[in-house]
């Protein structure tokens, strides 16, 4: 998850590599890991100022 929340902030920046990377590490989280690490990736956003969604 932590991957996730990582990787998640240069993706919305636009990041064509971690966009994939991104996409493949929602493919092998449940449903309900998906959630929590969208969830951690909102809160390193506000920690760090970028958006994560």
């Amino acid at each position: 998850m932590q991957a996730y929340a990582w990787i998640a902030m240069p993706a919305e920046a636009g990041s064509a590599q971690s966009v994939k990377n991104r996409d493949q590490l929602l493919e092998i989280l449940t449903p309900s890991q998906q959630q929590a690490a969208r969830a951690l990736a909102a809160e390193y956003a506000a920690q760090y100022g970028v958006n994560p969604h």
